[in-house]
């Protein structure tokens, strides 16, 4: 990192390292922006929308000196905190940046190129509202970003929500014996509940709640918490009008209208990573779904696959992450990337718990025992595929959450069931999983996943698109005639357009004209619109026969959305030679 960034983090945070193990406040978050932005000549910071509660939404654009101004270069970018309760996806975005600094600073070549020839957008928190409940007291779980609703439907908004009544600064669960209630303890773990089976013989002896009194006094209890919207479900793409937590419709909330307003503005964005709570690249769905319209895709397009799948193989390589949960991707900012904004788009979790081994193509079990257990409405999740009962399936990963804490957290992953007097209920227990346990890693184990996430990253800065005019040749044939012809060629990976934004039409195509006008060609097309080259040598041949007048020479225009704009003057020759030599 540079020098002089090294020291202003130091000083703001007033300690010798300038990201100490921890996870960052909201605000501090901020202060840590502002200062690599006052501090480094790559980097700038600006605010492109404001969250509902008035905090600002903040993206670090780094890029160096180059070739082009930075505006007209394709872009990386890397989102993070849509779901509020991931703080680790925010801290390890803060940190690639910082990391990217720092190499940038030591003269690294995968840096200086990426940098210099490229933009990258770095957005680490889009939930800052939500993410404000971490660091709040009590600390109360929560991915959704605030909106009030009536979720019991009594008139009244947000009234009956969760207290700390134990006083232990942690909103958990209480027990109370009940034989009308649903759940009862598991016979090998009676710290963990499972629900009662009829069909399998199993009794409730046990009501769940969550921790709280009845304050609008209509029988239940915190059952009217604070509203909120799943940003990562508010998107376009795949939006589930009819689902809890999605808001009242599409881009309803004021976060995910700014961060689509960003990306539009953005076209030169050409590559996405977005770290959150959902995983693509660890099992690719090759399955061509589409949706009842059949226009819109449910996975990934066929001509798609190979290339998602090389990426995979490498962020298995670079990362060393096998499995991961993968909730639904209904309604998911990576998902509208790529089937409507028309980009590779990634999505990892960058953490999981270091002993799980579940299908890394399953649902995420605790998303669901956790509605389970606050007792609201639960979608029904896709792709379990095992044949278990989905209720099994999310206390088997409770029961490996609380073995890992068990072993290797010193049970800090666990309040221990401890009995309480409760004004309304008589005697309950009041314990449960720790807020946030499960959706993030200690903080001093940040670094190592920065390091393998960065590689990544830097691979795939290596594989933009590169697009070039060759073997460019001008012919003269008669007087005044010649035959111009030229390959289109695509140098990078990734192709100039993937197959679902050729199908949808979504991303402009590289338009390429010769300077002449329409009554002057009189052989080949006026305009080429090249909608998609193929990666690692792919080439689009171009042909004219023009009658250019009195010049010498004719430049031919590439128009990229994409990847830039650039012109290429085709010397005429005064004899019926060619005048580069014959293509290849």
């Amino acid at each position: 990192m540079h020098q002089a960034v090294i020291l202003a983090l130091a000083a703001y945070c007033g300690t010798a390292d300038p990201l100490p193990a921890r996870y960052h406040a909201t605000d501090e978050l901020q202060g840590f922006l502002e200062t690599i932005a006052a501090n480094c000549e790559a980097a700038s910071l600006n605010s492109f929308g404001t969250s509902r509660e008035g905090r600002a939404l903040q993206v670090l654009t780094l890029a160096a000196p180059g070739a082009k101004p930075p505006q007209e270069r394709s872009a990386l970018l890397i989102t993070a905190g849509l779901d509020g309760d991931h703080l680790v996806g925010t801290e390890v975005a803060l940190q690639v940046a910082t990391n990217i600094i720092e190499l940038h600073g030591a003269r690294d070549a995968a840096v200086s190129r990426l940098l210099s020839e490229h933009t990258v957008f770095v957005i680490p928190c889009v939930n800052p509202d939500a993410q404000a409940r971490f660091f709040a007291t009590p600390q109360i779980e929560t991915r959704f970003a605030p909106r009030p609703t009536d979720d019991d439907r009594d008139g009244g908004f947000d009234e009956d929500g969760p207290e700390d009544l134990n006083g232990d600064g942690l909103i958990t669960q209480m027990r109370r014996l009940d034989p009308k209630g649903d759940h009862l303890p598991d016979a090998d773990e009676p710290r963990l509940m499972r629900k009662a089976s009829s069909p399998k013989g199993q009794r409730a002896t046990h009501k769940i709640y969550t921790e709280g009194l009845d304050n609008d006094g209509d029988g239940e209890y915190g059952e009217d918490p604070e509203g909120g919207v799943d940003l990562n479900a508010n998107f376009p793409h795949g939006y589930q009008e009819h689902e809890t937590h999605v808001g009242p419709h599409p881009i309803s909330e004021p976060e995910t209208r700014a961060l689509i307003e960003f990306v539009l503005a953005h076209p030169r964005i050409a590559i996405a990573v977005t770290y959150g709570r959902h995983n693509n690249l660890l099992k690719i769905d090759d399955s061509g779904k589409m949706d009842h319209t059949d226009k819109a895709p449910l996975s990934l397009h066929k001509d798609d696959v190979t290339v998602y799948g090389h990426i995979a193989d490498r962020f298995k390589e670079l990362t060393g992450i096998e499995t991961a949960p993968n909730p639904p991707s209904d309604g998911a900012f990576f998902a509208w990337l790529y089937a409507q904004y028309g980009i590779p788009s990634f999505a990892t979790s960058v953490w999981q718990r270091p002993d799980a081994d579940g299908d890394e193509g399953e649902d995420d079990p605790a998303d669901a025992e956790a509605e389970d257990d606050a007792e609201k409405p639960k979608r029904k999740e896709k792709g379990s595929g095992k044949g278990k009962d989905d209720k099994d399936e999310a206390f088997e990963d409770n029961l490996a959450w609380l073995k890992y804490s068990d072993a290797s957290r010193d049970g800090a992953g666990f309040v221990e069931w401890t009995p309480y007097e409760h004004p309304d209920l008589g005697t309950v227990e009041i314990g449960g999983f720790v807020p946030y346990f499960r959706t993030n890693p200690p903080a001093e184990a940040i670094d190592a996943m920065v390091e393998k996430q960065l590689g990544f990253l830097l691979d795939l800065g290596e594989r933009f698109p590169s697009v070039s005019l060759d073997n460019v040749e001008a012919i003269k044939r008669h007087d005044g005639v010649y035959e111009i012809k030229a390959l289109l060629t695509n140098r990078g990976y990734f192709p100039t357009g993937l197959a679902i934004a050729e199908q949808n039409r979504r991303v402009r195509p590289i338009v390429v004209t010769p300077d002449v006008d329409g009554s002057s060609i009189l052989g080949g097309k006026r305009v080429h619109k090249v909608w998609r080259i193929e990666g690692s040598g792919g080439w689009y041949e171009l042909r004219w026969v023009v009658r250019p007048g009195e010049r010498g020479a004719v430049e031919i225009a590439i128009t990229s959305e994409k990847h830039g704009d650039f012109d290429v003057a085709v010397p005429l020759p005064s004899t019926p030679e060619s005048s580069t030599g014959a293509r290849p």
